[in-house]
C-alpha cells in the first residue's frame, strides 16, 4: 500500500489534511457554540429589561394591561420562551402552559434562598438546569431584578429549553462540518494533483535510471521547473550526460588498450614462430629476436603507463613533495637522451633565468613530466632542429617550458593531445612513433596533481612549446615573471 513515494505523500498529506480539518472544525464549532450562547444570554438579558419596562409601564395599569400581555406573548414566541414575572403579590406566567398568562396570587412557588438573594440585591443570574424542580426538562434561565419606580418589586424570569438552544447549537456543527468536509474534498483534491506534480518527476527520473542501468544513456528527464526537483532533473540530466560521456571513454580504452597490445603480441607471435619453423634464417635469427626485445619493451610501457594512470585517478598516487632545484633535474633529464640528441644532431638551448630554482613537488613525477616532454621533442624535431629548455618565476609560480622547433600539432588536434591513447594524424608524426599515446595524459594529471597547470602553443611546421607550472619552494622569493620570448 505505501510502496511508492506517491502512496506515502497522498496518505500523509490526507492524514494531515483531514487531521487538521477535524481539529479546526472542532475548534470552529465550539467557538460558534460559546458564541451562539453568549448572544443567546445576551439578548434574553436585553428582553428581561424591556419585559421590565413593559410590567412597569404598562402591566400595572390596569387600562393598558391586555396590551402589556400581548406584548410580553410576542416576546415569548420570538424565544420559545417561558415568562415569570414574581413580585410580592403573586406571579404571572406568559406562554406557560401550565398556567397560561394568569396572575396567580396564591402561587406556591419558592425560589432557592440564595437566587432569591442574588435577585433581591440587583444582580442579574445565568444559569442552566431544571430550575429547582420547575421544569422536567433542563431549561436556561435569566433573571432579573424586577424595578418599579426605582426600587425592587420582584424577579423576571425568562425560561427557554435548552432543547431548542441544542438545535440550533447541532445546526451550527452541521453548517461547520459540511463546510469544512467540503473544504477537504477540495483540499483531497489538490493533495492528488500536488502529490502526482512532485511525485511523477522522481518516476520519470526512476524510468531513466532504470534505462541507464541497462547501458542506455540517451534518455532525458524534462526539467518543467526551476526548483528543487528541476535542479535535480537537470542534474540528473548532467550526470546522464557525463556516464554517457565516460561510458564512451571506456569503450573507447578498452579498443584502444587492444588494439595497442594487440600489434606488439601479433609482431611477436609472428616472428617467434618464423623462427620456430624454420621460416627465417640462423644468420636473421637475432635481427627478428631484437625486433621481439623492442616489442615486448613497447608493450611493457604500455602496462606501466596503464597503471600509472589507473593509480592517478583513483588517487592511489601519492606525492613525496619536497623542496628541489628544478634546473639540476631538468639537466640530469636531458643528459639520460644524449645518445638520441647526438644522433638527430638536435640544437639545445638551456636558458635558466635563475642559477638555481627551487620547487615544492615530487621530484620523481616531476621527473617522469620533463623526461615525456623532452622524449616527445626528441621524436617530433627533425634532425639539426633546436629543443629549448626554460624556467622562470613569478606570481608565486614557477614556470617552465619545453620548445621544439618540430612538426608542430594542427590547431584542431590540440584541445585532444591529453586524451588517452589520441595521437595525431599520421601525416604529422614520424614513421618511427612508437608511442602509446598515454604520455600526456599522465603529464596532465601529475601536474594537476601538483596544483599546477599545463598549456600547450604549436604552429604546424615550426614547433610545439609546452609550459607548466608548479608551487614554489616556501624558502625561495619569486619575482615577477618574464616569459620566455617565443612562448
Amino acid at each position: 500500500m505505501f510502496k511508492t513515494v506517491y502512496s506515502r505523500m497522498l496518505w500523509t498529506y490526507l492524514v494531515i489534511v483531514l487531521a487538521s480539518m477535524l481539529l479546526l472544525g472542532i475548534w470552529v464549532g465550539d467557538k460558534f457554540r460559546k458564541q451562539y450562547y453568549q448572544e443567546r444570554v445576551d439578548s434574553m438579558v436585553r428582553e428581561a429589561e424591556e419585559i421590565n419596562t413593559i410590567i412597569g409601564e404598562k402591566y400595572y395599569n390596569r387600562a393598558q394591561r391586555a396590551v402589556a400581555i400581548n406584548e410580553l406573548q410576542v416576546i415569548a414566541r420570538k424565544y420559545n420562551a417561558y415568562i415569570w414575572v414574581v413580585d410580592s403579590q403573586g406571579m404571572l406566567r406568559i406562554n406557560d402552559p401550565e398556567r397560561e398568562t394568569e396572575w396567580d396570587e396564591n402561587s406556591e412557588f419558592n425560589l432557592e434562598d440564595s437566587m432569591e438573594d442574588v435577585v433581591r440585591q440587583g444582580r442579574i443570574i445565568k444559569t442552566t438546569g431544571f430550575f429547582g424542580d420547575a421544569f422536567g426538562v433542563p431549561v436556561m434561565t435569566v433573571g432579573r431584578p424586577l424595578v418599579v419606580k426605582d426600587m425592587i418589586q420582584g424577579a423576571i424570569y425568562i425560561h427557554t429549553k435548552m432543547d431548542d438552544i441544542q438545535q440550533s447549537i447541532t445546526a451550527i456543527y452541521e453548517n461547520v462540518f459540511t463546510s469544512a468536509l467540503m473544504a477537504v474534498m477540495l483540499a483531497m483534491g489538490m493533495v492528488l494533483v500536488t502529490a502526482r506534480m512532485f511525485t511523477k518527476p522522481l518516476e520519470q527520473m526512476n524510468i531513466v535510471a532504470q534505462s541507464y542501468a541497462k547501458g542506455d544513456f540517451s534518455s532525458r528527464v524534462p526539467v518543467k521547473s526551476q526548483d528543487e526537483i528541476g535542479q535535480l532533473a537537470a542534474s540528473f540530466n548532467t550526470m546522464a550526460k557525463e556516464l554517457k560521456s565516460l561510458d564512451d571513454m571506456r569503450k573507447s580504452f578498452v579498443a584502444n588498450a587492444s588494439h595497442e597490445m594487440k600489434a606488439p603480441l601479433a609482431a611477436m607471435r609472428g616472428f617467434l614462430e618464423a623462427i620456430l619453423d624454420g621460416s627465417v634464417p640462423p644468420g636473421e635469427q637475432t635481427e627478428y629476436l631484437t625486433i621481439v626485445l623492442d616489442e615486448t619493451k613497447r608493450l611493457s610501457n604500455l602496462v606501466t603507463n596503464l597503471l600509472d594512470l589507473s593509480k592517478i585517478e583513483s588517487g592511489n598516487f601519492p606525492l613525496s613533495r619536497r623542496d628541489f632545484d628544478i634546473n639540476e633535474l631538468m639537466g640530469k633529464t636531458l643528459l639520460t637522451f644524449e645518445g638520441r640528441i647526438n644522433e638527430k644532431e638536435l640544437n639545445i638551448e638551456v636558458l635558466f633565468r635563475e642559477e638555481r630554482c627551487f620547487v615544492y613537488a615530487d621530484p620523481d613525477r616531476i621527473a617522469q613530466v620533463i623526461r615525456n616532454l623532452i622524449d616527445n621533442a626528441i621524436k617530433f624535431t627533425p634532425n639539426y632542429g633546436t629543443i629549448s629548455l626554460w624556467t622562470y618565476t613569478g606570481n608565486k609560480k614557477v614556470y617552465i617550458a619545453v620548445k621544439d622547433s618540430g612538426c608542430g600539432i594542427p590547431e584542431e588536434d590540440l584541445d585532444q593531445i591529453w586524451t588517452r591513447f589520441y595521437k595525431v594524424e599520421k601525416a604529422h608524426t614520424p614513421r618511427n612513433d612508437s608511442g602509446t599515446g598515454l604520455g600526456l595524459s599522465i603529464v596532465k594529471k601529475i601536474v594537476e596533481q601538483h596544483g599546477g597547470e599545463i598549456r600547450v602553443t604549436s604552429t604546424v611546421g615550426k614547433g610545439t612549446n609546452f609550459c607548466l607550472t608548479l608551487p614554489p619552494a616556501a624558502k625561495k622569493a619569486v619575482r615577477e615573471p618574464s616569459p620566455p620570448s617565443g612562448s
